[in-house]
C-alpha cells in the first residue's frame, strides 16, 4: 500500500512539470542537462528528473541513487515552484535567528532541531555551527 506521503510527493512531482523549468533554472542558477536539474540542498546533491519530476539524491555522483524522502522533496518543490518572483540566492551566511519567518516553527530556540542534527555524522562538522548556511546553490 502506498502511503499518503508518497501519494502527495508523486502528485507534487506532476505539478512541478507544469512550471517553466528554464525559468526555475535561471532563477536559481541550477546546473542542468536535458534529463535532469541538479540542486545542492542541505549538504546533499539532488537531481530532478525533467520528464517525471521525481527527485533523487546521491553521495557518489549518481552512480547509485536514492529516492528523496517526503520532507526533502516537498521542501525542494516548494522553494523552486512557490518562491516569490524576486527570490534569489544571496550567497551569504546568516544567523538563523534573523530569519523571522522560521522563528516560530521547527527552528525556534526551544525546539531541539539543531541538537538532533548534531547526532548525525553527515551533518558534522560542516553544518554543526551556531550559524547555519541555508544553501541551495550551484556546486
Amino acid at each position: 500500500m502506498v502511503s499518503n506521503y508518497e501519494k502527495m510527493k508523486d502528485s507534487m512531482a506532476g505539478k512541478f512539470l507544469q512550471y517553466d523549468q528554464e525559468e526555475i533554472i535561471q532563477k536559481f542558477l541550477l546546473e542542468h542537462d536535458s534529463k535532469y536539474i541538479y540542486i545542492q540542498f542541505v549538504g546533499r546533491r539532488y537531481r530532478i528528473n525533467r520528464l517525471t519530476g521525481a527527485i533523487s539524491w546521491s553521495k557518489d555522483h549518481f552512480q547509485t541513487e536514492e529516492k528523496a524522502g517526503y520532507n526533502e522533496a516537498m521542501t525542494i518543490y516548494d522553494v523552486l515552484c512557490y518562491s516569490k518572483k524576486n527570490c534569489h540566492l544571496a550567497n551569504e551566511w546568516v544567523n538563523i535567528n534573523s530569519l523571522t519567518t522560521v522563528q516560530g516553527g521547527t527552528l525556534k530556540k526551544e525546539n531541539d532541531f539543531f541538537q538532533s542534527l548534531g547526532k548525525h555524522d553527515n551533518w558534522k562538522p560542516k553544518f554543526w555551527h551556531k550559524r547555519v548556511r541555508l544553501s541551495m546553490e550551484k556546486t
